[in-house]
């Protein structure tokens, strides 16, 4: 099985308005840090998945803190997960409500249809919103984190407001240097890391069923290893051959066609 990833992310994206708790960037970060990734892919969710530890695919380093001692903070904490009502989503909303219950942080789950829950991210009306969204496009991501963006139909759900990350944000849509672009991509995971408005969950993968691993060793550099949507899958496909040889325009080669049955 060769995997690619899509580019839909999905995330517990936390409304700071709503919940005093979650206002606190070391809260954030704690809860963060209870989520066991690898245990979520492998046991609930499966091989058309992977982890996501950032929010862009850059060289950035996951920001880590020291939680000792914070369940004394969190005791009795209550917080509201909302989601939509799909066999996926619940199973996932379940086995995270049991990472933070198991460190004393009470956890409930609210299910909707998808017209209810487009009308809850709307208005803003949640505390934790576990969602996939789609970022095709680095500019894309000025409207998912801008502050301008904070209300619909503007998709920083989060209510997160920065003045650095907005400066960053202007710069990027505009920049066409390669290394500039790609620095300011930096700059701007460094703080979404360390400030964590959200935390990056789980994206989809694209999953080739490859016959043999000769087929797929000659294939796997000749697929992007990001793919924008489905609709690529079969990107340069035209370059997808073992064997090549030159024929006549009007007729089969017998030999080409013996070498490829083979």
């Amino acid at each position: 099985i060769l995997k690619k990833d899509l580019p839909n992310i999905y995330m517990l994206s936390f409304n700071i308005n709503k919940n005093t708790f979650l206002a606190s960037k070391e809260n954030r970060l704690f809860l963060n840090n209870l989520i066991n990734k690898d245990d979520l892919i492998n046991n609930v969710l499966g091989n058309y998945y992977s982890k996501e530890d950032v929010f862009l695919p850059t060289d950035t380093n996951k920001y880590y803190i020291n939680t000792e001692g914070k369940k004394d903070i969190i005791k009795n904490t209550e917080i509201n997960i909302s989601t939509i009502d799909t066999n996926e989503t619940k199973k996932v909303a379940e086995k995270i409500k049991e990472y933070f219950e198991n460190n004393g942080i009470i956890t409930n789950i609210n299910l909707y249809s998808i017209n209810d829950l487009n009308d809850i991210i709307k208005n803003r009306n949640f505390e934790i919103l576990l969602y996939g969204s789609i970022i095709e496009k680095d500019i894309g991501l000025y409207s998912f984190w801008h502050s301008s963006q904070r209300t619909a139909p503007g998709m920083n759900i989060t209510n997160y407001v920065s003045k650095k990350l907005d400066e960053n944000l202007i710069l990027l849509k505009d920049e066409v240097n390669k290394e500039k672009r790609k620095q300011l991509l930096i700059n701007i995971e460094e703080e979404l890391l360390k400030e964590m408005p959200a935390i990056p969950l789980y994206s989809s993968n694209f999953n080739y069923i490859i016959k043999t691993k000769n087929i797929l060793n000659e294939i796997e550099n000749k697929i992007p290893e990001k793919l924008d949507n489905k609709s690529e899958r079969f990107i340069n496909i035209n370059e997808w051959y073992k064997k090549e040889e030159s024929v006549w325009s009007f007729s089969y080669n017998k030999k080409l066609i013996e070498k490829l049955s083979n």
